[in-house]
């Protein structure tokens, strides 16, 4: 067991040498001259894709199916279990947990790119409500595509 924890430990560690990294290539290619243009954007997808398909499964799918189950009454399509209730609440979990990421990634001044992850957040839960059991390798490409377009 301590063997096992050591190494969850080991993970833990890596993925902060991980996200110290992409900050540091972040502040490297900030400039404020930039920081409205593609090029600056450009260098955040590698990123941004990772994000998206953690939020977009971790929260959007896992938030989506609770949500069905504890208030779904509204059908999506007659033939579907799949409820509006729980693809407003995956939609609702998907931009609380993009906007936490650019609120503590990112600081106040990234705000400005919420109006891209509002539709981004929307049609994601749509396409996972719309979807069969394929939405798991489906929604996280959808997902960044989306962000990457509307950025």
């Amino acid at each position: 067991w301590a063997a096992g924890a050591q190494g969850i430990g080991e993970d833990v560690s890596k993925a902060g040498q991980v996200a110290a990294w992409s900050l540091a290539t972040y502040e490297a290619a900030y400039d404020p001259e930039d920081a409205e243009g593609n090029v600056f954007y450009i260098t955040l997808l590698p990123h941004c894709a990772a994000a998206a398909g953690v939020v977009a499964l971790g929260l959007g799918d896992a938030c989506a199916s609770l949500a069905g189950r504890l208030w779904g009454r509204t059908p999506i399509a007659p033939d579907s279990r799949k409820t509006l209730e729980g693809a407003l609440g995956g939609g609702a979990a998907m931009l609380a947990g993009w906007g936490l990421l650019l609120k503590f990634a990112y600081g106040a001044q990234s705000w400005h790119l919420l109006r891209a992850l509002i539709p981004a957040a929307a049609l994601s839960s749509l396409l996972e409500a719309s979807t069969g059991q394929l939405d798991n390798v489906v929604l996280p490409a959808h997902a960044f595509a989306l962000i990457a377009a509307l950025l």
